[in-house]
């Protein structure tokens, strides 16, 4: 695998405009407070496909277990809990990532 990475994928819809708005708006604050908050987290891509529809939210973990606790403990990332009031949840997935380029 690659250096053990784990990936969770989360596909979400937004609610609407102004929720894509607000999504895009907090997202680096998001990002930032899992980097101060899990030494465990990696990266992250949000992708949005060209023709819209379901976003596709990627991040990289050290671990799955890490990954776990960090939902576990939304506490330490604040802006969490608004970002899902934001969106529908589409699909949520765990993978093993088996090459990192």
């Amino acid at each position: 695998m690659a250096d053990d990475l784990y990936a969770e994928i989360v596909r979400v819809r937004p609610k609407d405009a102004a929720a894509e708005a607000r999504l895009l708006e907090i997202r680096d604050d998001l990002v930032q407070s899992y980097r101060d908050n899990f030494p465990a987290f990696v990266s992250c891509r949000l992708l949005r496909p060209e023709e819209g529809g379901t976003w596709v939210d990627l991040w990289l973990w050290t671990s799955k277990a890490a990954a776990e606790e960090a939902l576990a403990d939304t506490s330490r990332t604040p802006l969490f809990e608004e970002w899902g009031s934001l969106v529908e949840l589409v699909q949520f997935e765990w993978a093993a990532v088996l090459a990192d380029h």
